[in-house]
């Protein structure tokens, strides 16, 4: 899938060097696997959601990039 929003957002995360590398990865990993997904497919669903769920759950809530995450899913639920 190319989604412009998502490619910036899995460069932001990779660029991310505030939080420790086991905070960061899950969400990465989860980014790429929505990203190689087709759009709008379970597997994206599923990706994007995990991303969420590991920002929700780990990543302080003064994140900025987390927060965009968190937009990006919420956008794509709709």
């Amino acid at each position: 899938m190319t989604d412009e929003k998502l490619e910036n957002l899995v460069a932001r995360v990779v660029a991310e060097r505030a939080m420790p590398m086991q905070m960061v990865a899950p969400v990465l990993t989860a980014l790429h696997a929505a990203q190689a997904s087709a759009g709008g497919s379970d597997a994206e669903r599923y990706g994007l959601e995990s991303a969420a769920h590991v920002i929700s759950d780990t990543w302080p809530t003064t994140s900025a990039l987390g927060a965009d995450i968190l937009a990006y899913v919420q956008g794509r639920r709709r």
